[in-house]
């Protein structure tokens, strides 16, 4: 029991019920982000989750939020081109979209110290009849390029096979660095920003790069991680339940 005299198992009852109530608000969202992709004229791939718990937990523990304050339980990502078309769909939600825009955060023209970038667009869903039950809830639109999402694949890969959590900020500072001058040097092919903690120059951030992905063997890991991930997809239904790379 706490200080507010609810037990444990009732305040993971409270939390789980109000991620659940985020279900139908994502469902329609994202239904509506692939119908306006299949309008646009390049290669897209749209995906819908809801947070898990382990998360929801971690991230209260490193700030003082309220279940209601975080944004991001209910999640949809669309994955385009280019920034231009990342531009494009973040016009969508400003001009035409049917709820309501309660933050934007532009992480492609201000990118995180850490190399992070894409456009996040929080939506105050606004349901009709029976879905109006759910205008409370909140969801969170990301937005980003092939290559942006490549970087964010290869950080979250690398953190899985070393067991660090590069992605929050943890882990190996040289595989941070790494990732650091890779998103830059990603940015400078798009005509984008580079990440404020890399050199100002492309010159310097390739010989830096070059020099931190030589002590790694970063390009030979990624490279084996990428023909393993490839060679699992066609293995099928065996009944394995586990692979050894």
């Amino acid at each position: 029991i706490n200080k507010s005299g609810i037990s444990v198992l009732d305040a993971f009852r409270i939390a789980h019920s109000w991620r659940d109530a985020h279900m139908r608000p994502m469902l329609l969202v994202r239904n509506q982000l692939a119908a306006k992709l299949r309008c646009m004229d390049c290669e897209s791939v749209s995906a819908a989750r809801l947070k898990r718990m382990k998360s929801i937990r971690r991230k209260i523990r490193k700030r003082p939020l309220t279940l209601y304050q975080m944004q991001d339980i209910a999640g949809c990502r669309a994955i385009v081109d280019s920034c231009n078309d990342v531009a494009e769909l973040a016009r969508f939600y400003e001009q035409q979209g049917k709820h309501l825009i309660v933050d934007v955060d532009d992480y492609i023209t201000t990118p995180k110290p850490d190399g992070y970038r894409s456009r996040h667009v929080i939506l105050k869903f606004q349901g009709d009849g029976d879905d109006a039950i759910y205008n409370r809830q909140n969801v969170e639109v990301q937005i980003r390029s092939k290559a942006q999402h490549s970087w964010a694949t290869a950080v979250e890969a690398v953190g899985l096979i070393k067991h660090q959590n590069i992605k929050g900020g943890d882990g190996s500072s040289q595989w941070r660095r790494f990732f650091e001058l890779m998103s830059s040097e990603i940015a400078y092919d798009e005509g984008m920003p580079p990440c404020p903690s890399a050199p100002h120059d492309r010159k310097s951030v390739r010989e830096e790069l070059r020099e931190v992905s030589n002590d790694l063997g970063a390009v030979g890991m990624l490279e084996t991680l990428n023909r393993s991930f490839q060679r699992y997809g066609t293995l099928g239904t065996s009944g394995a339940r586990y692979f050894l790379l």
